[in-house]
């Protein structure tokens, strides 16, 4: 009977080890969401960025200015924070850990481009990757925060991957070392080709027009 008990145990205790560490990992962690001015919450959904350079939607606050994080913060693993749609806030990539240890606060868009910028990020758009690849582009070029440049620059090389049908578009290794996938490259040269642009694979304005929607951007330039 001893024996027997000592066998169970053997097989057992790796199990229990194995159940208490997948549980830490994924344990609920808050992050709080604010305005950066005011520190009222704010709303928005949240997109993880692994090492392997995958996008993973990972839910939206709930309540509006808490995100209750449940994933394994690893090193460079970076978190997306994109305003809910109509909002006027800009969009955020910063470092799990970052946020994990102080929250995040994003900064409203001023007036006038508020108009603007709640046009780009709304149903329509985010609807159509290539509209939206194209409006992240501007908008990347727009802001001065380091921070929002970046997570548009994300947002322009996923809806594009997403346009082109490319599983892996980026080849991410840190919220600050990112670059499209040879991949991405590569359908960006076929695209091109097609659309009797100059074939170099780079991922620019002209290109990103292109595949965007006229009408969408029409209404988008109008509200300039």
């Amino acid at each position: 009977m001893k024996i027997l008990l000592q066998i169970r145990s053997v097989i057992y205790a790796p199990v229990i080890l194995l159940s208490s560490v997948v549980a830490q990992a994924q344990s609920v962690q808050p992050i709080t969401v604010t305005d950066a001015d005011t520190s009222q919450p704010v709303a928005c959904y949240v997109n993880g960025l692994s090492p392997d350079g995958k996008s993973l939607n990972l839910g939206k606050t709930d309540p509006p200015g808490q995100f209750k994080f449940t994933g394994d913060c690893v090193a460079e693993y970076g978190l997306q924070f994109i305003p809910e749609d109509g909002s006027i806030y800009y969009e955020k990539l910063v470092l799990c850990k970052d946020a994990l240890a102080n929250g995040v606060r994003l900064k409203r868009i001023p007036m006038p481009e508020s108009v603007k910028l709640k046009t780009a990020i709304s149903k329509e758009v985010k609807s159509d990757p290539g509209s939206s690849a194209f409006v992240s582009n501007l908008l990347a070029a727009e802001v001065s925060s380091k921070a929002e440049a970046r997570s548009y620059k994300i947002t322009t090389l996923v809806q594009w991957g997403k346009f082109l049908k490319v599983d892996k578009p980026i080849v991410y290794e840190g919220v600050d070392r990112f670059e499209p996938s040879q991949d991405l490259v590569k359908a960006t040269k076929a695209f091109q080709g097609v659309k009797g642009l100059v074939v170099t694979g780079a991922i620019d304005s002209k290109t990103l027009e292109s595949a965007a929607d006229p009408a969408k951007l029409e209404q988008f330039f109008k509200k300039q």
